[in-house]
Order: C-alpha cells, then structure tokens, then sequence
C-alpha cells in the first residue's frame, strides 16, 4: 500500500490503511484475494509532536492592571500554517493573582496569566505560555507632617486634611474602580 502520498485531513495525521479490519503500516506490502477496501486511517494530532513544529505564540506589549481585561494577541501555527482559533483549538487562561481569596480574574488581575491552547477537531494535546500585568501605580498626594518644635525623636503627626489616594481599588466584594480618596 502507498505511504501517505500527500494525502490531508483536517490537520489529523496519516497512520496507515485498514483492510478488512486490519491496521497495515503506511508502505507495507498487503497480499490481497478477492474484493478487498482500503481505508486511510487518521488519528489527531498531537500539539507535542515535535516533528509537526507546533507554536504558540503571543504578542507582545506590556500590560499593567486597569479593572479590564488585556490579552495579548495570540498566534498558534503548525510548521508556520497559522491555525483557527475555536475549529483547531481552545483557548483558556488562569492568573497566579487569587486576589485576597475571591479567585483568580484571570486577564483582569495583576499577576501572570498563563495561556493554554487545546487542540479540538484534528487536534489533540496543550501548549502553554505566559504573559504579565503589572500592578498599578497607588500615589499617596499631599501627605504632609505637621510643624512641630524638634524634641529628639523621629516621630511626626501627619496633616491628613488634603491627603489623596489616586489609582484602582478593589472593595470586599471584589468591585473594582479607579477612584480618588
């Protein structure tokens, strides 16, 4: 029987010819008596298989955390052939950020957020990358000591009445807002 010769299905990958309920090796020679049909045999391929040059890949840029979620661009080829996104894979994402016990927000959190790509249809197996957010900035304004004689200690009362937080806050629940205190 022939190798594969070039033939395609969906990504899957050739393993040889059925006749009449038996599994021959692509080139291996079949004595066959009377009438007799071959079937291509396929299984799914692996995203580990490393002769089928799988990547994934995600774009680049930098991410600091703004209450939304930010997902970089992603990209998964096989041998450079980009593949579909929700035909030949799914995509999840987890955040190593549980942000005080109320569960990861995945792309919302700082933290890093891992990207894994399942295969689905011909596709079988995961590939796996990483990406940032960073955290935001908390600015502490007009926080000022009060005047005071030196008495030898390092110690000060602070002015508070003009004193402001400015960056993003989560409250109990979890609710996030960009907020000025």
């Amino acid at each position: 029987l022939l190798a594969n010769s070039g033939l395609t299905d969906a990504g899957k990958t050739f393993t040889g010819w059925t006749v009449n309920g038996t599994l021959y090796q692509p080139g291996s020679t079949v004595v066959l008596t009377g009438k007799s049909t071959a079937y291509a045999t396929w299984k799914a391929t692996d995203f580990s298989a490393a002769s089928e040059k799988f990547a994934l890949t995600l774009g680049t840029g930098t991410f600091t955390y703004n209450a939304k979620s930010q997902i970089p661009a992603i990209r998964v080829t096989r041998a450079g052939k980009e593949l579909t996104a929700d035909t030949d894979y799914t995509i999840s994402y987890s955040n190593t950020n549980t942000a005080a016990g109320r569960g990861a927000s995945n792309t919302i959190n700082a933290g890093t957020v891992t990207v894994t790509v399942t295969g689905k249809g011909g596709y079988s197996g995961t590939l796996t990358d990483t990406y940032q957010i960073a955290r935001a900035e908390l600015n502490v304004r007009w926080l000022t000591a009060k005047d005071r004689v030196y008495d030898g200690s390092n110690t000060v009362q602070l002015n508070t009445d003009e004193a402001r937080l400015e960056g993003i806050f989560a409250d109990a629940a979890g609710k996030q807002d960009d907020v000025v205190l």
